[in-house]
């Protein structure tokens, strides 16, 4: 009856809190009928991209192989020799602080939910921690890739980008600069002296103490490749830049939003490449414009990408990034994992940080619960790793600058949105 409702676009929910005799009399039901269920059907007013019982944190999927039982029912000390292990859940939040979240937004003097996505997100930040204050993280690096003509703008410019962060001239610094976040920037190897020739951008090339933001630098020790004829990273510099990222996060330590955002030009690329790997989407659909890109452009990117994928098939999530990924994504992953050890929860910007998030969530899916979708991008795939992820963006703005611009936006609302609860009336 469900997948019949289903098939024909209706909702069907099965309500369990009534009293049998109260409905019996409600439906004149005759002597020695005894009631199940009382099944509601209707035309949903939202299609949400996963369980409502998953997006709430009150549970969460499992591999379809620890749900088979072969021969018998198993217990744990029975299980299967080929049963898949589940990660352990870390500090994901428990159903007490979830439900707490969601009974006390619905005190507030204002129609319970009123806010839509965002009373949504609040409650899942508010299940992770009392959260007042929010980080702006950028994360910078060269990709390889570049050589095979994907990007229509030099690799010098991730350079700029750079240099323009640490005075405070970037667009994605200075909109947290706006919202009242402060940045950290993230060099995990990027080429090229400063363009501009500014005694203060050189300053923050050779140290951090002339910085307008401070500047991590974290550098691969091995060659990178072109993902397309050899891995973006070696398999140890994968593991040293998620562990950095896992331990950049346990740095802060009272609960945090992180608005993470990149900056890589050519990296669209290798984004497209881990969202086809992740989704099983076709490289035609995963494989969008990037920032500014052309018909021949586009081609040169698919052609990559089928290059890579036909390459190798990574057996891990950690494999993935090696192969197809690049230092941002690495880092972003790890500060994900550290989000799930430290109580933060992490503002996810484009495609290339939902897809390292992504990864994140490969290795444990307890990373899902703090974890926010701050914006879907024009970028073709960004949608699809999303609904993976299992999340509802809070802007859909056709943006397409990186930098964490979208994340800072929607941080700035998250924020803003938190402090409105706080000094809002309740109901008796």
């Amino acid at each position: 009856m469900w997948l019949t409702a289903r098939a024909y676009g209706l909702g069907m929910g099965w309500v369990t809190l009534f009293r049998p005799d109260d409905l019996a009399e409600l439906l004149h039901l005759p002597e020695g009928v005894e009631t199940l269920g009382w099944m509601c059907m209707g035309w949903p007013d939202e299609r949400p991209p996963s369980p409502g019982l998953e997006r709430r944190a009150w549970s969460k999927k499992l591999p379809v192989e620890n749900l088979i039982m072969r021969n018998g029912w198993r217990d744990g000390a029975e299980s299967p020799a080929n049963a898949i292990a589940t990660p352990d859940d870390g500090h994901m939040p428990d159903q007490a602080h979830v439900v707490a979240a969601h009974d006390s937004s619905d005190r507030l003097l204002t129609p319970p939910g009123s806010l839509g996505i965002l009373d949504t997100t609040m409650d899942k930040v508010a299940a992770v921690g009392d959260i007042h204050n929010a980080q702006h993280i950028l994360i910078g690096a060269d990709h390889p890739v570049t050589a095979h003509g994907v990007s229509s703008f030099s690799p010098s410019v991730t350079r700029e980008i750079m240099d323009a962060s640490a005075v405070g001239e970037s667009l994605g610094v200075t909109t947290a600069a706006g919202a009242g976040i402060p940045s950290l920037l993230i060099d995990a190897g990027i080429e090229g002296d400063s363009s501009h020739g500014d005694q203060r951008n050189r300053k923050c090339r050779e140290g951090r103490n002339d910085c307008a933001h401070p500047i991590r630098y974290v550098h691969a020790h091995d060659a990178r490749g072109d993902i397309a004829t050899a891995p973006a990273l070696s398999a140890a510099d994968t593991r040293a830049f998620v562990d950095y990222g896992r331990k950049l996060a346990g740095e802060f330590t009272e609960p945090m939003l992180f608005a993470v955002g990149e900056v890589g030009i050519g990296n669209t690329t290798p984004a497209s490449i881990v969202a086809a790997h992740f989704t099983g989407l076709d490289v035609d659909d995963a494989v969008g414009i990037g920032a500014h890109s052309d018909t021949a452009m586009m081609e040169r990117k698919r052609e990559v990408a089928r290059q890579a994928l036909s390459r190798v098939h990574p057996s891990s999530p950690i494999d993935a990034l090696a192969e197809f990924g690049g230092p941002e994504f690495a880092v972003t992953t790890g500060l994900c994992l550290g989000a799930l050890d430290n109580h933060h929860v992490v503002v996810l910007d484009g495609l290339a940080i939902s897809v390292a998030a992504l990864a994140a969530v490969q290795i444990n899916p307890a990373v899902q619960s703090h974890l926010v979708a701050g914006h879907v991008s024009r970028e073709a795939a960004h949608h699809t790793v999303i609904t993976h992820l299992g999340l509802e963006p809070l802007l859909a703005l056709r943006f397409r600058c990186g930098e964490g611009v979208g994340a800072v936006l929607a941080t700035q609302m998250i924020m803003t949105g938190l402090s409105a609860r706080r000094h809002t009336g309740r109901t008796a």
